[in-house]
C-alpha cells in the first residue's frame, strides 16, 4: 500500500476511508432494518397485516400495535401455550422467535374475527 507524505495527501486518505467505513456501516444497518421490516406485522383498523407471515425458523416476528384500539397477539395453541403478548395498548410491539417450523394461527383475544397465521419454514 502507498502512504502519502505530504499532509494534505494523509488527511484526504484518512478522509476517504472515514468515509468508506461510514457507508459500508450504514448498508449494513440499512439491510438489517429491512430483515426486520420483513418480519414485521402491522396491527392497524382491527386487523393485522399482513395476515400471514413466512418465515424461516429461528427468524423473530415483531407485531407493531398502530391501531387506536387495544391488542393482543394470542396463539390459538392453547395445550402448547405458544406465544402470548401482553395488552399493546397504540405504539406498543411484541416479539416473537419462532425455533421450529409448522403452521402457527393466532387471534387477538379483544376481537374474535382477528385472526393471523405465522408459516414457518426449515
Amino acid at each position: 500500500m502507498i502512504r502519502p507524505t505530504n499532509p494534505t495527501a494523509r488527511f484526504l486518505a484518512a478522509a476517504v476511508a472515514l468515509v468508506t467505513l461510514t457507508l459500508g456501516l450504514s448498508l449494513v444497518a440499512h439491510a438489517k432494518e429491512k430483515d426486520d421490516d420483513a418480519n414485521r406485522v402491522t396491527i392497524k383498523k382491527t386487523a393485522y397485516n399482513p395476515a400471514t407471515i413466512k418465515i424461516k425458523k429461528g427468524e423473530t416476528v415483531t407485531w407493531v400495535n398502530e391501531d387506536d384500539k387495544d391488542h393482543t397477539v394470542y396463539s390459538d395453541d392453547e395445550k402448547d401455550k405458544g406465544f402470548h403478548s401482553d395488552n399493546l395498548g397504540n405504539g406498543d410491539t411484541y416479539s416473537h422467535k419462532f425455533e421450529k417450523a409448522g403452521k402457527f394461527p393466532y387471534h387477538c383475544k379483544y376481537h374474535p374475527r382477528m385472526h393471523g397465521v405465522v408459516m414457518v419454514s426449515e
